[in-house]
Order: structure tokens, then sequence, then C-alpha cells
């Protein structure tokens, strides 16, 4: 008699079946769903990183840009302290005797003292350069009370417009009469730069300089007027140093 067996599984191995039996999930990522929200939030840090760091190069920027005005600043200052330190004047050698005597025109005390060096026979003769076209040789003389040195030895002359066209005419006179000394009159603080045009128009003569207070008759010049002189003659200067084909006016 064949021998039936009934086969039957236990809850144990029904339960292992359908765990084997159910597909593996497999994870998709779907824009917009629940499953994205690692990835969104990955991306979310970062572009608040960057905008985080954005403030930050602007800041830096500026300081760097603070920083080289700062600089700027202060290089022209410093440079401005050596300029009015150092202004030229009549070197400790000079004995006082030169061949001829050149006046900038730009106030009474330049002619005034330029006079005073010809009348005490330190120069031979004098050239007055940058007088007004409507200004005669009389009215000078009377301005000046001097009127036997103008009959003499003073020329005049009325083409140059600035401080390079004074050079200009300086270095024609003085080839004319044949000097090769010549001692330059002018203001304390346009010294140094009609000192510069005077060198670049006669490099092979020698050239003293005769600053002449702007301020005679202030013991302690007002602040803002002497700041006002010294810093646009500066400029002056730089511009004459850097640009020697401009014309920088007296």
């Amino acid at each position: 008699m064949p021998i039936t067996m009934k086969i039957g599984w236990t809850s144990r191995d029904g339960a292992e079946h359908n765990r084997c039996a159910q597909p593996t999930a497999q994870r998709v990522n779907v824009p917009g769903s629940a499953m994205t929200g690692r990835e969104n939030g990955s991306e979310a840090s970062h572009g608040a990183s960057l905008a985080d760091r954005a403030p930050g190069r602007v800041v830096g920027r500026r300081h760097w840009l603070a920083l080289a005005v700062l600089a700027a600043v202060l290089m022209f200052l410093g440079g401005f302290a050596v300029f009015v330190l150092r202004s030229p004047t009549p070197p400790a050698g000079f004995s006082g005797q030169a061949d001829g005597i050149v006046v900038l025109t730009g106030g009474p005390q330049r002619i005034n003292e330029a006079l005073e060096l010809l009348r005490n026979h330190q120069g031979k003769r004098l050239l007055i350069t940058g007088v007004h076209p409507h200004t005669s040789e009389r009215r000078l003389s009377q301005l000046s009370g001097e009127g036997t040195l103008f009959g003499c030895c003073v020329d005049i002359d009325r083409a140059a417009a600035d401080t390079r066209g004074n050079a200009a005419e300086a270095s024609r006179w003085a080839e004319q009469n044949g000097f090769d000394r010549l001692i330059v009159v002018t203001s304390d603080y346009h010294m140094a730069r009609a000192l510069l045009e005077f060198s670049r128009r006669m490099p092979n003569r020698t050239l003293t300089p005769w600053p002449v207070s702007a301020l005679p008759d202030l013991p302690i010049p007002p602040a803002l007027v002497w700041a006002r002189m010294w810093l646009a003659e500066y400029v002056k200067f730089l511009f004459a140093v850097v640009a020697p084909s401009s014309v920088t006016r007296q």
C-alpha cells in the first residue's frame, strides 16, 4: 500500500518564502519627492555657503582698495614734505657773483630782490621775464623806485606766459649775452619748478637759486594760505616732472 505523505508548510516557512519572493525595492530619485531630500539639502547648503562667502569677498576688495588709497595719500604727503623741506636755496659755497640775473614776475618782492642783487654788482645785467605786455618799463621803474638801473642794465621780456616760457626766454638772453652763470630769482614755493624748467633749457649753465619769501610781511604765515600755495605748486611740479611736454602755468 503506497504511503501517502502530506506535505505542508509551517508558518515560519511561509514567512521565509514570502520574504524571498518579494522583489527587491529599488531606490528611485524622483525630482521633488521625499527621496531627494538629502541631495536637495546638500545643494541648498552649498548655495548658502557661496552666498555667505560673497559678502566676504566684497569686504576683502574694499579693504585692499582702502589700503591702496591710504598708501597713495601717504606717498603724496611724504613727497610734499620733502618738496617743502628741500626747497632749493643758494649753495653754501656760493660767492654771490654771477654773469646775469633772471627774475620771474609774479610779485613785487621778486623784482625788488633782483634789483638789489644787481645794485650790489652780483650780476652784470638783469632780465625781468614774463612782464605783462601792457606794463611799460617806466611803470616798472616807478614801482621799484629804481630808475638808474633800468636805464643801463635791465632787460624786459614780455613774450613768456608761463614758467616754461620764462626758461626759454632766459636761455635766449643768456646766449645773446654770453652768460654761463645765472642767478634765478623767484618765490620760494616756485623755485623747484623754475629750476627744473631752466635746467632743461640750459643744462650746461650754472644756475643759482635765489628764493624770495612769498609772505614777507607775515612772521608766521597763516596755515591755510601757506598750504594752498605750496600744495598747488607741488601738484604743478609733479606734472612738470612726469609730463615735461605739458604747459604748467605760473
